[in-house]
C-alpha cells in the first residue's frame, strides 16, 4: 500500500472542495424555489470546510508560497477569511498556546452560545463580516495603522 505525499494528499481535497462547491452551487442556480434551501446549506458548508483547508494550508509547507498565497486566498473568499491575516494571527495563537498573550483568530463567545438567537448570531458570522467592511473601509481610506493595529498583538 503507497501512502500519498502530503502535497498530493491536499492536491487531492482540494479537487474533491472544487467538485462539490460546483455541483453545488449550480444546484442551488438550477433547484426549483422550495428546494433551493438544500444545495445551498450544503454550499455554505463547504465554504466552511474552506476555511478548514485553509487552516490546513497553513500548516503545510508542501507548496511555496507564490501558490500557497493564491489558493489560500481563493479558500478564503467566500466567506471573506484574509488568508495573510489568518496567517499572522495563527502563527501568534502558536507560539503563544497556553499563555495568556493566546488569542485564536476565530474566537468563540461562548456566552452567546447558549440561546437560540445567540447561536444564529453566531453561526451567521455578523460580527465577522461587520468587522470584514470595517476593514475593508480602512484600506479604501488608506489606514494602514489603524489596520496593522488590528492584528492585535500579532
Amino acid at each position: 500500500m503507497r501512502t500519498q505525499s502530503g502535497a498530493a494528499n491536499f492536491l487531492w481535497k482540494l479537487t474533491v472542495y472544487a467538485a462539490l462547491v460546483s455541483v453545488f452551487a449550480i444546484a442551488t442556480l438550477l433547484a426549483p424555489s422550495f428546494w433551493k434551501v438544500l444545495p445551498a446549506c450544503l454550499l455554505g458548508a463547504m465554504f466552511a470546510h474552506g476555511i478548514e483547508l485553509e487552516h490546513e494550508l497553513i500548516h503545510q509547507k508542501h507548496f511555496n508560497p507564490s501558490l500557497q498565497r493564491p489558493i489560500g486566498f481563493l479558500l478564503g473568499l467566500p466567506m471573506l477569511v484574509e488568508f495573510s491575516r489568518y496567517t499572522i494571527t495563527h502563527g501568534y495563537h502558536h507560539r503563544m498556546v497556553g499563555t495568556a498573550e493566546d488569542e485564536e483568530s476565530f474566537a468563540y463567545d461562548f456566552d452567546r452560545l447558549h440561546s437560540p438567537v445567540g447561536l444564529l448570531l453566531h453561526l451567521s458570522m455578523v460580527d465577522h463580516y461587520k468587522y470584514v467592511l470595517n476593514r475593508i473601509g480602512l484600506a479604501c481610506l488608506g489606514k494602514r495603522d489603524r489596520m496593522k493595529q488590528d492584528l492585535g498583538k500579532a
